[in-house]
């Protein structure tokens, strides 16, 4: 719906009023209707192709101008030279809503998140010729030995420490049996 309005005003002519308005259906069909003060009424079709809207309109003639024809046939070519942004504007963007934004600012962060892991994960690739395949599995061979070393090393560290506590529990016992033996060997001269 597309209301409008046109005043005309020339010096030592009588004042010129135009009211109009227009439907138009699924952004391609248009229908109006538009009065000229006490001088004429008309009706008009259109379809709008692209940038472009062809019509035709019928100008059905009153007043001192309707005793010389009684209505004009018009047809009609009329082209956007430029858009208008702020028509479409609200069509176009979302409303703001706070869901909305929760969910984009999870998604962005969730991306962000598998970007680090892949950044950080390393590149696996297929050996594509036999100095590359004997290079992976050098590299592979490499990585399992080094893998046993490293679970020697661990298993040693832990049979260390074992040692040592199982030594620190004699040494603790055998500070507590002689203080025993004194005991009794005390309780034997007194008798």
């Amino acid at each position: 719906f597309k209301p409008g309005a046109l005043i005309k005003m020339v010096p030592g002519a009588p004042l010129g009023v135009d009211v109009s308005t227009t439907f138009l259906f699924n952004d391609k069909l248009q229908l109006g209707i538009s009065y000229r003060w006490g001088n004429a009424l008309s009706f008009l079709t259109g379809f709008k192709i692209g940038d472009f809207t062809v019509g035709y309109a019928y100008d059905y003639s009153g007043g001192t101008v309707g005793t010389y024809t009684s209505g004009t046939h018009e047809a009609f070519l009329q082209f956007d030279i430029l858009k208008k942004h702020a028509e479409n504007g609200d069509k176009d963007l979302p409303k703001h809503n706070h869901n909305t934004m929760t969910e984009l600012l999870q998604r962005n962060k969730t991306e962000e998140q598998q970007d680090l892991e892949l950044k950080n994960k390393p590149v696996k690739t297929n050996p594509t010729t036999t100095t590359e395949n004997k290079q992976f599995k050098n590299e592979k061979h490499l990585r399992k030995e080094q893998a046993k070393r490293e679970k020697k090393i661990k298993q040693a560290q832990e049979k260390a420490l074992r040692k040592e506590a199982r030594k620190k529990e004699k040494v603790q016992q055998s500070r507590k049996e002689p203080s025993k033996e004194k005991s009794v060997s005390k309780a034997k001269k007194s008798r």
